[in-house]
């Protein structure tokens, strides 16, 4: 993998990551949201946790507390992808939720060349609503999909505060296993005894290392070799892979009023990125 230039590297980052949502979305035909949610987090947070080896009686109750949010930010987040996709083309969604580290990132802007990019994100959005009477238009949908962006906007916020208060990777693996415990008792409820059918649970071990671990491994190499910086300015163009993943892996076709949304976010994200930084949920 050293040998592979960085920016390849990011874009099998992306595509691992919009696989596995993809992959997520077919198997919500025959199981829950809310199982793929926790096999997905407790998989995770089973590699993670072998591979940190967390002490978890040095840590105080300011880490504890900090690690326990980015657990429930980051199924909140992922409960709202899921029920998001179930409703609307998975392009579409991606560009919505962009709008989430978009607005971190404008947050820090200070120039006035710098709110050029709010304008353009806004107009891709407008593009998106049901003036016209868009087929892929829900409600309930966009709703789910701007909860996602909110949620990545979080994430972000305490993905760096909880970094700074552990060492490596240690701070994520105890925020996902805490939110593996979070989401155990909806993951039951919905399915029940179905959870332990093999067959769902190699999907969701499919999906959990398609969507997480794959992802976070590749980004860690990337990061050694790559400003933050220049690592968010080639991210901004997975509105695009997610629209492509999706017409080849799901057969949504996006109509030219989408497309058009999804270029002036991902230019909106490719501007705010290009002068601020930020970091890559998993």
């Amino acid at each position: 993998m050293d040998a592979l230039p960085p920016p390849l590297l990011v874009l099998l980052s992306i595509l691992s990551l919009q696989v596995g949502a993809a992959a997520a979305k077919i198997l919500m035909v025959s199981s829950s949201a809310a199982s793929i949610v926790f096999l997905r987090t407790a998989f995770a947070g089973i590699v993670l946790w072998f591979m940190v080896r967390p002490q978890v009686r040095q840590y105080t109750k300011t880490q504890w507390i900090h690690a326990s949010l980015l657990g429930v930010v980051t199924v909140a987040m992922n409960l709202s992808f899921y029920a998001a996709i179930a409703r609307l083309p998975l392009g579409i969604v991606m560009t919505v939720a962009f709008l989430g580290p978009f607005t971190v990132s404008l947050l820090a802007s200070r120039r006035a060349i710098e709110f050029v990019w709010p304008i353009l994100a806004l107009a891709g959005v407008v593009l998106l609503s049901p003036i016209g009477a868009q087929k892929s238009f829900s409600v309930p949908g966009m709703a789910f999909a701007f909860s996602v962006a909110a949620g990545w906007a979080s994430y972000l916020i305490l993905t760096k505060r909880t970094t700074t208060m552990f060492s490596g990777t240690t701070g994520l693996a105890l925020a996902t296993a805490f939110g593996a415990l979070v989401t155990m008792p909806l993951g039951l409820a919905s399915s029940g005894k179905a959870l332990l059918s093999l067959s769902l649970l190699t999907k969701g071990f499919a999906v959990s290392m398609l969507s997480t671990l794959i992802p976070l491994s590749l980004e860690f190499m990337v990061l050694k070799r790559m400003s933050p910086r220049t690592f968010g300015i080639l991210v901004s163009v997975e509105p695009a892979v997610a629209a492509l993943i999706g017409m080849v892996m799901l057969h949504e076709y996006l109509g030219a009023r989408a497309w058009v949304a999804l270029v002036l976010v991902s230019v909106a994200a490719l501007g705010v990125t290009a002068q601020r930084e930020y970091p890559r949920t998993s």
